[in-house]
């Protein structure tokens, strides 16, 4: 690995946890699952991948100073910067690259509420990105997909062909920044503003228990397994 390409995780944790119903201006990256936060345990799992050289976190401005001391006191040292967000995610995103160190290759996207990503699974996704310029950790489609106009099932889509997207999200920076500055939009998912620029993103099939803290039902049902409901 001595040769490898450097490689920044950005942890994208800047939301607003406003479909977690907690109280007003609280964050879900401050949830503690098995006594330590959301923010805590997916940050750790990107310090302790040999392949990440470095972390810069995109923070709501309120939390940045919390979070410092949460990296702190877990000692997680390849945090470089706890940046505050923009507006929007594509916003948040292009300020925490702006970060990275010059000599920087290839950037790792992550939600921050996805903490429950592996290790190994980080690593899979980085080798394709460094292979093909880009990947995304992604699982099969199991359930059956209905097309839907209001009420109604307008179709049945054929699911051999979808994929639910996760992160990590794995790009050279060279490309992202391509992608950022030719864009006409603003795109939730860091693959669509590659995809609309016209660049590939290979697919990698990673854990389906990589799953994203959105609203109160994940965190009761994590609580459940944590109580061996």
């Amino acid at each position: 690995m001595k040769n490898k390409p450097k490689t920044c995780a950005i942890i994208a944790a800047a939301g607003k946890s406003s479909r977690m119903g907690l109280e007003s201006g609280s964050s879900k990256q401050f949830l503690e699952i098995g006594g330590k936060t959301v923010i805590e345990k997916t940050v750790a799992v990107f310090a302790f991948c040999p392949y990440i050289d470095e972390i810069v976190i995109a923070a709501r401005a309120g939390d940045a100073g919390k979070i410092a001391n949460i990296v702190k006191s877990a000692n997680l040292g390849k945090v470089k910067n706890i940046i505050a967000g923009g507006l929007t995610r594509q916003k948040s995103v292009e300020r925490a690259i702006s970060e990275v160190g010059g000599d920087t290759a290839f950037v790792a996207i992550h939600d921050g509420a996805r903490c429950f990503v592996s290790g190994e699974d980080i690593k899979k996704v980085i080798l394709k990105a460094y292979e093909t310029g880009a990947a995304a950790a992604g699982t099969k489609i199991t359930d059956t997909v209905k097309l839907v106009d209001g009420e109604n099932i307008v179709r049945t889509l054929d699911r051999e062909f979808l994929w639910a997207v996760q992160t990590p999200q794995v790009f050279s920076k060279d490309i992202y920044l391509s992608a950022m500055q030719n864009s006409k939009k603003d795109y939730t998912d860091d693959c669509a503003l590659l995809e609309n620029a016209g660049y590939a993103v290979s697919i990698v099939e990673c854990s389906k228990y990589n799953i994203k803290i959105t609203d109160a039902q994940d965190l009761d049902f994590l609580k459940g397994l944590r109580d061996g409901l």
